[in-house]
C-alpha cells in the first residue's frame, strides 16, 4: 500500500510517496523521534527505580542515559532507513 498525498509544485496532482526526492528524509527523522522516545521511556524508568534505592546516583546516571540516546539514536537511525543497495555495496567493497 503506497502513501498518496497532493503536490503543489506537480500542478496539484496525486503522488506516490516514494516518487518524491524529498519524502525519504522524512522517514529517518521518523524512526530517530521513535527511537529517542523509546529510548527516553526507559531511562525515565531507570532513573525512577535508581531514585527509590540510590537517590545520589540517580540524575547523573538519568542525564548520562538521556544524552546516550540522543547521540546513538540518530546512528542507529541512519543504518536502518539505509537504502538495500548502499547495504550491499558495502558489503561487496
Amino acid at each position: 500500500m503506497h502513501s498518496i498525498y497532493v503536490v503543489p509544485a506537480a500542478g496539484w496532482r496525486l503522488q506516490p510517496l516514494g516518487a518524491l526526492a524529498g519524502a525519504e528524509p522524512m522517514w529517518i527523522l521518523i524512526i530517530y523521534v521513535l527511537i529517542v522516545v523509546v529510548g527516553e521511556s526507559v531511562v525515565v524508568g531507570i532513573g525512577l527505580a535508581l531514585d527509590r534505592t540510590f537517590a545520589s546516583a540517580s540524575l547523573p546516571v538519568s542525564l548520562t542515559l538521556f544524552f546516550a540516546v540522543l547521540a546513538f539514536g540518530w546512528p542507529l537511525a541512519v543504518r536502518w532507513t539505509e537504502p538495500k543497495h548502499a547495504k550491499n555495496a558495502k558489503l561487496a567493497g
